[in-house]
């Protein structure tokens, strides 16, 4: 039931009006201690405010730590033991309604992979904070409130977490600088596992990106580590990876909230671990970067007079089915020095500049319009309807068809 189905972007809110929580509290374990929850039936969010724990269930283990989000789901019993010298505390509400499992769906949670892990969003914290006062003296008043406060935490975790939002950057792609020394994961007849390691202090992953927000996927097990993020030169925060057994696939830094532009962010291999850590790796499996509805609009005071006219020029005629060397001979400049020129004044490359403004294009025409996908592919400039939907997906993380279905006017 709530096996996730890749949705697409949102298009409107109304389906989260169906739920609503009939439960919920506030719980502090000190060092050792555990808490029971038998999840009867609803779905309960339990966000962790303070400490670290070890959540049990199915003989599975899952390491929460502050600003994490754990689901959990009906017909297993979970156990919450504090991980954490000083106190653990979290907030929690059951999630009740017909549409809980959309909502699931939105931001990928099921029970295989019930974590959202450093949810950077203080107003979550505020509306859990507020759900929770609403139990002990439950008027009217204070019932459509905590609704509204459910509804809000929501909304928050879909416009964060919403899959079709980001673009996927494997851990084998080009875009991502590694310092140091990194290996695959160990396997049979040298296939990729899909991750890169490593344990040496000082070794780092880098990553230049234009957008709004950056996630970065990795694993977590006995012997991994802490590892330092930085953006744009600046210290964030240290990652604790240790977990009591293997994880894959998760998200172990989350930040929606930069300033649309150009950002780097360093993975560094600290050195470090945790006392219950056999080991220090570090684990890339790839990143994932949101880009805002406008990421193709480039400020026109950052460009040279020659490239003003070039990015006027493609903002017009993107339809026409014309490749970088012909921009570039109509400026009258080598392909090589157009290419590296203007990726080092707007940030992107030509090609990839071209083709956002295409599928900004595309996806106005699917969902204000009748055309049939080859009439777009052809109307946006795409010489070829399998290359335009190869690139659709990469761009929108969906097919063309999956988004016309869930944005058609």
């Amino acid at each position: 039931m709530y096996n996730h189905i890749g949705l697409g972007k949102i298009k409107s809110f109304s389906f989260l009006d169906d739920l609503r929580s009939e439960r919920g509290g506030k719980e502090t374990l000190n060092s050792g201690s555990e808490f029971v929850f038998n999840s009867g039936e609803a779905v309960k969010l339990i966000y962790i405010s303070n400490g670290s724990g070890v959540i049990k269930f199915n003989k599975k283990e899952f390491v929460v730590r502050t600003n994490d989000i754990f689901f959990t789901f009906p017909e297993y019993r979970y156990t919450i033991s504090s991980q954490s010298d000083k106190k653990t505390e979290f907030y929690w509400c059951s999630m009740v309604g017909s549409n809980v499992n959309i909502f699931l769906d939105y931001i990928n949670i099921n029970v295989f992979s019930p974590i959202l892990r450093g949810v950077n969003n203080t107003n979550i914290a505020r509306e859990m904070r507020i759900l929770k006062s609403a139990y002990t003296d439950l008027s009217l008043a204070d019932y459509m409130n905590y609704k509204g406060c459910l509804y809000k935490i929501c909304a928050m975790l879909i416009n964060d977490f919403s899959v079709s939002e980001w673009r996927k950057i494997s851990h084998t792609s080009k875009e991502i600088l590694y310092s140091g020394i990194w290996k695959p994961w160990p396997s049979e007849n040298n296939v990729d596992k899909g991750e890169y390691y490593s344990c040496q202090e000082n070794s780092f992953a880098e990553l230049a990106f234009y957008g709004t927000g950056i996630k970065w996927y990795g694993v977590m097990n006995f012997d991994c580590g802490m590892a330092d993020i930085i953006i744009d030169q600046n210290y964030v925060v240290t990652v604790d990876t240790y977990s009591p057994e293997r994880i894959t696939g998760q998200i172990l830094y989350s930040d929606n909230t930069l300033p649309e532009g150009n950002h780097v962010i360093k993975i560094l291999c600290s050195g470090a671990s945790n006392k219950l850590s056999k080991g220090k790796d570090i684990v890339i499996e790839g990143f994932q970067v949101r880009s805002s509805e406008n990421s193709c609009i480039i400020e026109e005071k950052t460009l040279s007079t020659s490239f003003k006219k070039v990015i006027e020029y493609m903002n017009n005629n993107y339809m026409k089915n014309e490749s970088v060397s012909d921009i570039a001979d109509k400026i009258k400049m080598s392909r090589c020095f157009f290419t590296t020129e203007f990726k080092k004044q707007t940030g992107y490359s030509p090609k990839q500049y071209i083709n956002n403004i295409r599928i900004k294009k595309a996806k106005e025409l699917l969902r204000c319009t009748d055309y049939t996908i080859m009439e777009i592919s052809d109307l946006c400039g795409f010489n070829d309807v399998s290359y335009f939907m190869k690139c659709f997906k990469k761009y929108e993380n969906m097919t063309v068809s999956q988004y016309r279905k869930v944005n058609k006017v």
